[in-house]
């Protein structure tokens, strides 16, 4: 018996069987190519995002590399003056200056490979003649899955058992023949709400698919999604993540009913990638797509993410209208191994020009640090702290307890322990003015 051949049925058509067990087999023979086909694709991506990941940083290096250089010379020119120049090796920021030239400079004689483009567009190429395959391959499954689902619906209906050859038997009930077994992808089942974990999402690009009862559903298109954040998972947990909610028919997603949590874990696992995988990367544009994320915006789509009474509270008393900004704090060991804590910049009610900023983990153990900044150049301030928090310092915490220098640069006020919720209450109210303090709930 002939098989499908890239998604044409050659002399047994599935289309028109009514064995649902050789449907069954088709099925099963579309799945292992398209398993084939995703395990092609990782390669291809590979490729593809190596490919642009340097073109982008290529064409960014010529210009930071002459900004680092002319703050060098500042600094430089201010010392001269002063005739210090023995002292320029103690400034901190002329040294880590020093530190990202070099880095830049390895960068841009790393750059000027000819075959670049070449490459980039030969995995493009291929990722297009899979996607095509692809789409090829689903449209002929779907189509026997809904033979199959036709097949077993006009089994149910008919009430004739089947046949019984020679020998006579003592009639039976007249009831419907029993239905030969179904595999999970094609039983015929109306569409029902189902949630999933996030361990049990994996990204493609443009595309997503969920693990359900220990099945795989069918790949289903979602704007924004990225193969590469499949490799954030050995780096970040999704603590206190809603699940993502869909409606499904069979193996088939019809929809997903909060979408705006999806826009927002891939906006989140977007900016955590480019740190893990390019740290040297100016960060300065990560804060731009993020005002949306309000505190009306988390309570109405994220509210677990709050459960903790210090975050529930500063999430109360932070301004209506400043956004609460996702930080994707790389904590990085001893040995160097990296990963990734959700943490948060809470912007509290100002009071005679000055704003105070509260940096409050997700992780209950870890204190609350409160910043200051002048209203009328918040943004600015917000920059520094969310460029430290995410930069490739060990040990930050400690870092900044005990650095004055650092605590002068981005305004450090006070550090707040999580000894009891009533004594942080306490000593958090200072700068929160425009807040009553509350029995707690």
């Amino acid at each position: 018996m002939a098989h499908i051949d890239l998604g044409v049925a050659c002399k047994f058509n599935p289309l028109r069987s009514g064995d649902n067990g050789l449907l069954n087999q088709k099925i099963s023979h579309i799945d292992k190519e398209l398993r084939k086909l995703l395990q092609q694709d990782e390669k291809h991506r590979e490729v593809q995002q190596a490919c642009r990941r340097e073109l982008e940083q290529g064409a960014k290096l010529p210009q930071q590399l002459l900004d680092i250089e002319r703050k060098i010379t500042s600094i430089r020119q201010q010392y001269s003056a002063k005739r210090m120049l023995d002292m320029l090796g103690l400034n901190t920021d002329y040294r880590q200056l020093q530190q990202d030239k070099k880095s830049l400079e390895a960068a841009l004689k790393q750059w000027s490979a000819p075959d670049l483009q070449q490459r980039l567009e030969q995995a493009e190429q291929a990722l297009a003649n899979s996607e095509s395959r692809h789409q090829q391959l689903s449209a002929v499954r779907k189509q026997i899955n809904l033979q199959i689902s036709a097949n077993t619906k006009h089994r149910q209906a008919d009430p004739k058992p089947a046949k019984q050859p020679l020998t006579p038997e003592v009639p039976a009930p007249r009831t419907a023949p029993p239905t030969p077994p179904v595999a999970p992808a094609v039983q015929s089942l109306p569409s029902h709400a189902i949630e999933v974990a996030w361990s049990h999402v994996r990204f493609d690009e443009g595309c997503l698919q969920v693990r359900y009862c220990g099945i795989w559903l069918e790949w289903f298109r979602f704007a924004g999604a990225k193969r590469y954040l499949n490799h954030i998972r050995d780096h970040y947990t999704f603590r206190n993540a809603p699940p993502l909610r869909l409606l499904i028919h069979q193996r088939t997603v019809l929809s997903i009913t909060n979408p705006e949590v999806v826009l927002y874990y891939i906006q989140f696992l977007t900016n955590s990638y480019s740190l893990l995988e390019w740290p040297t990367v100016a960060i300065s544009a990560t804060l731009r797509p993020l005002p949306q994320y309000t505190k009306a915006y988390f309570r109405t789509h994220l509210p677990d993410y709050f459960r903790p009474a210090t975050l529930k509270h500063l999430c109360q008393v932070t301004r209506e209208d400043a956004p609460i900004i996702p930080v994707p704090e790389v904590v990085i060991n001893t040995k160097g191994g990296r990963t990734i804590h959700d943490s948060f910049l809470f912007t509290l009610p100002a009071k005679h020009g000055i704003t105070y900023i509260a940096w409050e983990s997700t992780e209950e153990s870890k204190a609350t640090y409160v910043f200051k900044a002048a209203t009328a150049h918040l943004s600015d301030a917000l920059q520094r702290i969310f460029d430290y928090l995410v930069s490739d310092v060990v040990n930050k915490r400690q870092t900044l307890i005990y650095s004055a220098e650092l605590q002068r640069r981005l305004h450090l006020i006070t550090r707040i322990s999580h000894t009891s919720f009533p004594e942080w209450r306490l000593s958090i109210q200072p700068f929160c003015p425009a807040q009553r303090l509350r029995l707690p709930q």
